[in-house]
């Protein structure tokens, strides 16, 4: 298998596995870091696997279940992701870009939500 598709495989897991089924204490330190750099809006932090597992805990409770669709396009220690997400009456759209180091998200970089437009 490529490095590309290994790497796909990683964020598969991130959406299908850790996300879908909310185990992010479960999974964050094996898909992840051990620190994880995320470029967002609102600036720049690096978290653990912990901090951020806590933050994903958190933040699962206050949306209910949603159906999510993704594309993934990888090429070399990147990977972007094209999706939608379903939840209750609301489309919500992202792109995303990760990088991986030895088989780990190490960097992201999350631009913002892109609501109710059908791509």
């Amino acid at each position: 298998m490529s490095v590309e598709e290994q790497n796909k495989a990683v964020l598969t897991r991130w959406y299908d596995e850790m996300w879908q089924k909310r185990k992010f204490k479960e999974l964050m330190p094996e898909l992840a870091g051990p620190e994880y750099t995320r470029h967002e809006p609102d600036g720049t932090r690096v978290v653990t696997n912990d901090q951020y597992a806590e933050e994903l805990t958190k933040l699962s409770e206050r949306f209910p279940p949603y159906e999510a669709k993704y594309d993934l396009i990888a090429d070399q220690d990147k990977v972007a992701v094209v999706g939608t997400m379903k939840m209750e009456k609301n489309l919500m759209h992202w792109v995303q870009i990760f990088r991986l180091e030895k088989g780990k998200l190490v960097e992201t970089w999350f631009p913002g939500w892109v609501r109710d437009v059908e791509w």
